[in-house]
């Protein structure tokens, strides 16, 4: 979304800073605070010059299952202020950063409005195994110049040329984010990513005397439609259009967001209890009992009747492949090689077959 239209919203928007928790990245301390004590972590990264705040009207109504983090990033709310321009690859480091340094659980949920949406596409397309799906709120898509340029193409470049001169006076040198948002690269989606669950809300309001084309009602249908195409690469995608609310959704229309967070929530529950391989398997053909501990993602020899190898961690680094309630991925002993190879594990029913990578069954397991 264009930050002059970013701008003139936050002139209007009440956000209430008020001291929290910092932690020092890099030598720059970034402003956090983390909420509740559930079992799964939600991560909410809001939208540009908002800082955390940008999230303070739904914060207090957050579900009680979950354990809640939100931040502002450097030059935003209580966090040192950033110096010279940032890439997308440098937010998302920004992320990563705060992840290890608050040890914050993976994989998570990824929260995002605007700016902070294309955060979480690039952070879910970087660290895959570390979100569990997102929900994205009104998010940056780089596409909105594509809806100028096709509504009106003898004047759309130069009203794009003026936004963008307008956005770096406007910074005055204040607003690190701006050569990221103007990249205009394409929005990573369901091919970088992966099958994940994905909520997408959009504002498709129209304006009374729309001053830009963006702002026309043509344009704002055009959003609509492209913000839907994003989501619906996404065998799991859901797309949420709003015509109550402006950019920022969750100021006008909280309980919107709530409800999908809620429903998102649902959603990734259901696929992880299916996940859940935890237990005793017992081998196909041989006596041998193999036990499978989720919590430590591993497999172990409970007991072979016809070789001393009780104790054995013959399965190591279990992790579910995303968007699945069936397969997963570990690294398993070898003893001919005596060392650990990469393979699949595939689930029917009450079977566990182990695949190497080129496709070889070496274990079959039985409930």
């Amino acid at each position: 979304m264009f930050k002059s239209i970013t701008v003139s919203l936050l002139l209007i928007l009440p956000l209430h800073l008020f001291a929290n928790q910092t932690i020092k990245i890099d030598d720059k301390n970034l402003e956090y605070e983390v909420k509740g004590d559930g079992a799964l972590t939600v991560l909410f990264d809001a939208g540009a010059l908002t800082g955390m705040a940008g999230w303070d009207s739904l914060w207090d109504r957050l579900p009680d299952n979950i354990t809640a983090f939100r931040f502002s990033r450097l030059g935003e709310g209580q966090s040192d202020m950033c110096e010279g321009q940032r890439t997308n690859d440098e937010h998302v480091g920004e992320v990563k950063s705060l992840v290890n340094a608050l040890k914050i659980e993976t994989p998570f949920l990824y929260v995002g409005h605007s700016l902070g949406g294309a955060t979480a596409r690039n952070y879910a397309s970087t660290f895959p195994d570390e979100v569990l799906g997102m929900l994205l709120v009104d998010p940056e898509n780089p596409r909105d110049i594509e809806i100028i340029n096709e509504i009106d193409p003898i004047n759309g470049p130069n009203e794009i040329a003026a936004i963008k001169k307008n956005d770096y006076e406007l910074s005055d040198g204040r607003w690190c984010f701006l050569d990221a948002i103007w990249s205009k690269k394409a929005a990573k989606d369901y091919h970088d990513i992966g099958d994940i669950p994905v909520t997408l809300i959009a504002t498709t309001m129209k304006h009374n005397n729309p001053q830009m084309i963006f702002n026309s009602d043509v344009g704002r249908k055009r959003w609509g439609e492209i913000q839907q195409d994003w989501v619906k690469t996404f065998p799991q995608g859901e797309f949420i259009a709003t015509s109550k609310s402006g950019h920022y959704i969750q100021q006008s229309e909280p309980q919107l967001v709530l409800n999908e967070l809620s429903k998102l929530i649902e959603r990734v529950e259901r696929q992880t209890k299916d996940f859940d391989i935890s237990g005793r398997w017992i081998h196909s053909t041989k006596p041998v009992i193999i036990q499978f501990n989720m919590e430590s993602n591993e497999a172990f020899v409970l007991r072979h009747d016809e070789a001393n190898s009780d104790g054995l961690n013959i399965i190591k680094n279990i992790k579910q492949h995303k968007g699945t309630d069936s397969q997963w991925k570990g690294e398993m002993f070898d003893g001919y090689q005596g060392k650990y190879v990469n393979v699949n594990i595939l689930k029917s029913n009450n079977e566990l077959t182990v695949f190497t990578e080129d496709g070889t069954e070496v274990l079959k397991l039985l409930r």
